[in-house]
């Protein structure tokens, strides 16, 4: 099992700061309702055909709603030479309700 990196809301929050990317691998209709401003979107129902759309070449943040999905997701990227994964613990939730900016405009 890979050793797994994760960020408090507050430490992603200076990460965000400093233009770190984040990827939401929530589901589309989860993105579509909120989402971390920026965020690139890559639902784990697709990694199998998109791992190659991750970055290697710099730190990334992963999160989810909970922390969980991104958590199990960084596991199997790390499996696949990935480094630089870092997990936002407590997902969006805990992002939301530590009063961090969320994006609920529609999609697409």
């Amino acid at each position: 099992m890979a050793k797994i990196n994760n960020y408090s809301v507050e430490q992603a929050w200076q990460a965000f700061d400093a233009c770190t990317e984040f990827f939401d691998i929530r589901e589309a209709e989860e993105f579509a309702q909120s989402r971390i401003p920026g965020s690139v979107l890559l639902p784990l129902s697709e990694i199998n055909r998109r791992l190659d759309d991750f970055p290697r070449d710099r730190e990334i943040i992963i999160y989810c709603r909970t922390g969980h999905r991104s958590r199990y997701l960084i596991e199997i990227l790390a499996e696949h030479g990935y480094t630089n994964l870092i997990n936002l613990e407590g997902g969006i939730v805990e992002w939301y309700e530590a009063g961090y900016p969320v994006d609920t405009d529609p999609v697409g």
